[in-house]
């Protein structure tokens, strides 16, 4: 009920207003008493019964009876006359001074606020505000209050903002001060939350808050500066491992896939990544999570087989540079797969390639040919981080819808 009508009232009108609110309580009380008792009669209600909820509600609808907990919106307010009529006597009486309207809308935000309704509360104080009284310890409380108001919706900026304009306003008092602390302390601004402490501190020595305050955040910010530097070496750390591996790769001549470095922005421009490390994790980045790794000088590669006759494929996690496309597909194939419906995938049946979308050929791969080998060849590029094969069965029909997709099948060259 804060906020003030345009129109103005007369003295005599709101004297009119006040007796007609009495005439209309004893009208109201009247008509209830008939309602309920018609009721009785009709529905045969009890005395002890349901009746006295019907009573209940009866009397809620009129503001003389209104339950202390019931929130009224500026709509509802507007609907009823009598409502609106005291929100105009409470509001809009031509001699109030800013003062007095100020300390209304204080009196309403504290109403709200032991009610724990912080943003009605808020509201209340924010209209206070706007009526520029001039009473400076009524302008400290309203700011201290909505400080308090914001900082329970944990709004602490502007929590902090306001508990600011209340110390400007008076520098001692204890509140404004110990509310700039918590916001500074909830925001993680430790540096600024010991001072403010610090500053209480100079004010009332013993005040236990500002103690706990300040050795909370000399501790948070000790623990920051720690983690800080724990971030650093294991940023460092991550650093070196990925620059070793990229050694690695780049002395295998392993052929990455530099499209992904490039994307494009609302504006069409191509936005490059910089860093070389980050350009090079970034060229590993894979869907499946995994990466390729180093270890006691091997690199262990996620590689996916791809069997385009049914649709599904196989993921391999670590598949040692030193191994073959053979030795993995005898192992997976030792037994009939369950998606395999005509028993075609098996040894010396498989016919296996790889796909360079830049060129849009196909190429052959051996079998018989380790993994390093493979990646060796300019024409295999890795994308996502992760090698990728076609394996088909040469008995397939399949077989040959799949590769006349392509003007013809090339051999891998191994050598730049």
């Amino acid at each position: 009920m804060s906020s003030v009508p345009k129109t103005k009232m007369t003295v005599e009108e709101r004297c009119a207003l006040m007796q007609k609110l009495d005439k209309e309580t004893e009208e109201f009380m009247e008509e209830a008493s008939r309602r309920s008792k018609l009721k009785k009669e009709n529905n045969n209600v009890d005395a002890d019964g349901d009746d006295d909820d019907d009573i209940d509600d009866i009397l809620n609808t009129h503001p003389a009876f209104m339950r202390p907990d019931k929130e009224l919106t500026q709509e509802e307010i507007d609907a009823n006359p009598l409502l609106k009529g005291l929100q105009m006597i409470k509001y809009d009486d031509d001699e109030d001074t800013p003062y007095d309207r100020a300390l209304a809308h204080k009196e309403d935000g504290n109403h709200f606020f032991k009610k724990k309704n912080f943003k009605k509360a808020r509201l209340a104080y924010t209209a206070g505000l706007k009526q520029w009284c001039q009473n400076t310890d009524l302008l400290t409380i309203l700011h201290t209050n909505r400080a308090a108001a914001n900082f329970h919706l944990k709004n602490y900026r502007s929590s902090y903002l306001d508990a600011q304009a209340a110390v400007e306003l008076d520098r001692t008092r204890i509140k404004g001060l110990t509310r700039c602390a918590q916001c500074c302390d909830a925001l993680n601004k430790y540096e600024a939350a010991m001072e403010w402490s610090k500053i209480i501190l100079s004010l009332d020595e013993d005040n236990e808050f500002a103690r706990k305050c300040l050795a909370d955040n000399i501790r948070k910010e000790k623990e920051q500066e720690r983690n800080e530097r724990k971030k650093k070496m294991e940023k460092k750390k991550l650093d070196d491992k990925m620059r070793v591996l990229k050694e690695a790769i780049a002395s295998r001549n392993v052929t990455l896939d530099t499209a992904i470095l490039k994307k494009k922005d609302e504006g069409d421009d191509k936005e490059v990544v910089k860093d070389e490390i980050k350009k090079f994790m970034k060229q590993l980045e894979s869907p499946t999570g995994k990466q390729v790794y180093l270890e006691n000088g091997n690199l262990f590669w996620p590689v996916l087989f791809m069997y385009p006759q049914y649709k599904t494929s196989d993921f391999i996690e670590a598949f040692e540079e030193n191994t073959c496309v053979g030795d993995h597909l005898k192992c997976m194939f030792a037994d009939k797969a369950y998606w395999d419906e005509e028993y075609e995938f098996r040894c010396g049946n498989f016919a296996v390639f790889a796909e360079n979308y830049k060129e849009e050929k196909l190429y052959e791969i051996p079998m018989d040919v380790s993994l390093k080998k493979l990646l060796s060849s300019p024409k295999l590029i890795v994308r996502t981080g992760t090698p990728g094969f076609y394996i088909l069965a040469k008995s397939s029909i399949h077989y040959t819808e799949f590769v006349g997709k392509y003007a013809k099948i090339h051999k891998l060259p191994f050598t730049r």
